[in-house]
């Protein structure tokens, strides 16, 4: 049977194509936003070195985006802060992919608060 990875175009013949840091049919969420969220929970709330964050997420639903929940199950406000998942760089667009945390819970966003899909 032949390789079931196809070659890049590039690539040396029969060589795989390199693994992306995208999100899988297997796990949605990409390596990135998990480290961005796991940074940020360890860190008391603190964007990794040379990314933005630790800015407020108004979770209104402005453009027709996702609402998270407001409350905790206790009735408490929850109090959402927003990070990258890619590293800042001068004059390059942020992209679409962010990280929402807030109420102990973490959600990724692949289409800039549109929707919203857990980090467990």
């Amino acid at each position: 049977m032949g390789n079931p990875i196809a070659p890049v175009a590039d690539s040396p013949a029969g060589a795989p194509a390199a693994p992306d840091a995208g999100p899988t049919s297997a796990d949605p969420i990409p390596q990135k936003a998990r480290d961005a969220a796991d940074y940020a929970n360890k860190n008391n709330g603190a964007a990794q070195s040379g990314y933005v964050g630790d800015r407020p997420f108004a979770n209104d639903g402005r453009e027709g985006g996702e609402v998270l929940p407001k409350t905790d199950s206790d009735g408490n406000p929850i109090t959402y802060k927003e990070y990258d998942v890619d590293p800042y760089t001068p004059g390059v667009n942020r992209g679409k992919e962010r990280v929402v945390i807030g109420g102990g819970s973490s959600y990724y966003t692949d289409d800039h608060y549109k929707t919203f899909k857990p980090i467990k």
